[in-house]
């Protein structure tokens, strides 16, 4: 997959209203976030930010979900986990999930089984 956001579109639109396991790694840090996946918006920002706390394009990932924390799951703040995409990134795609690279950090996106199909041990 190019860095297309026409791709990234069709591929988050099969996993529109289920639930979806995000893993971003960056630099020696791990985060994990659990959500139903709703809407994926790719955004962008006209205002200039010299800090850069605000990227000037990226992927909005909106649903209720969960952010795993070293004290556990706390709500995913205003149900929406975003991309930055600033700078050179890369996606591939397979099967089973799809792989967002950037400058600053990867993300692995994997779809997940509905709670009413997993299985309980």
């Amino acid at each position: 997959m190019q860095n297309s956001t026409e791709q990234l579109a069709q591929w988050l639109e099969t996993c529109r209203n289920r639930p979806v396991h995000i893993v971003k790694k960056e630099q020696d840090d791990v985060d994990e976030v659990r959500l139903t996946l709703e809407n994926a918006v790719f955004a962008r920002s006209e205002r200039s930010d010299p800090d850069d706390y605000v990227a000037s394009s990226a992927l909005r990932l909106h649903g209720d979900g969960t952010v795993t924390s070293d004290g556990g799951d706390v709500p995913l703040p205003n149900g929406v986990f975003e991309i930055p995409l600033d700078g050179h990134w890369h996606s591939q795609a397979d099967g089973q999930s799809l792989r967002i690279t950037t400058d600053r950090a990867s993300y692995i996106i994997t779809p997940q089984a509905p709670q009413s199909q997993q299985l309980v041990h």
